[in-house]
């Protein structure tokens, strides 16, 4: 169809706008954070503490986008698509 360039560009563009805000809140929050666990992140030996809570965050916000998407995909596109792989009537899409 026409517009689906369009709905394309939108999502796209709320997505990397998601993004960017995910990773602001992240910034914003890491004094608190170190506040909270009573670590200074810039002291020398302290610097791991500060790589090891943004390699964290980036794993598990990478999982749970990996997840939502594939359980996005099995509840609107897979079932059919499963069912033809499996050898039953063609899906009605």
């Amino acid at each position: 169809s026409k517009n689906y360039k369009w709905v394309a560009l939108t999502n796209t563009t709320i997505g990397t706008l998601m993004v960017t805000i995910n990773a602001s809140i992240l910034l914003i929050a890491l004094p608190n954070i170190f506040r909270g666990i009573d670590l200074n992140p810039l002291s020398p030996g302290n610097t791991s503490y500060f790589l090891w809570i943004l390699m964290g965050f980036l794993l598990v916000t990478s999982v749970l986008v990996v997840s939502f998407g594939r359980v996005g995909d099995i509840e609107t596109i897979a079932p059919g698509l499963l069912r033809e792989l499996d050898g039953g009537a063609p899906s009605s899409r």
